[in-house]
């Protein structure tokens, strides 16, 4: 990964205002169908907090509308918005593979949210039973991790781009001085 994140950032030209991303601006909607998967609906208002960091982690939730704000506050007590979730996303997915179980994140909502709650148990007795949901979630993982990692290599190019035309006066350059 390091390596390859190098290596996009060498080649990115920010001067030109290309992007970096994939040709996936907006990932392909993955239908779920949760037939099979015995859920519980909550809904939470603008503000309302849904698990806090720090919790035990015993479930995770779809998201069929609104939007939530998924945040991390670090020892000294600073908090960073790490993601913006809407609907159909999923939010806790961690605990599916956690072996302490403990919340990493603080997730709220910013708008009116309507959320399908899902036992830890259930979901993996789901993931292991009904293939289709199975391949339907690993899909949505997978084209999650893709999306991070694009926002992570964007932000530490955007960020050394910074750093270099500052370095130089404010004068852009094209190169980065990576090796």
């Amino acid at each position: 990964m390091a390596k390859s994140a190098r290596h996009a950032i060498s080649q990115q030209k920010w001067g030109n205002n290309q992007p970096m991303r994939s040709n996936i601006e907006a990932p392909p909607r993955i239908s779920f169908n949760f037939a099979g998967v015995v859920t519980l609906n909550e809904g939470f208002a603008t503000g309302e907090t849904i698990f806090s960091q720090g919790e035990v982690a015993e479930t995770l939730m779809y998201i069929q509308s609104g939007r939530v704000k998924l945040s991390v506050a670090s020892e000294a007590g600073e908090v960073a918005i790490v993601a913006i979730l809407g609907p159909g996303e999923f939010l806790g997915e961690a605990c599916l593979g956690s072996q302490n179980n403990i919340r990493i994140r603080t997730a709220t909502a910013i708008a009116p949210t309507a959320l399908r709650v899902i036992e830890r148990n259930e979901m993996i007795r789901a993931l292991r039973t009904d293939r289709a949901f199975s391949y339907a979630f690993l899909s949505y993982l997978i084209l999650s991790n893709i999306r991070i990692e694009e926002d992570f290599v964007e932000s530490v190019a955007f960020i050394r781009y910074i750093a270099v035309s500052n370095a130089n006066g404010g004068i852009h350059t094209d190169s980065y001085g990576l090796n």
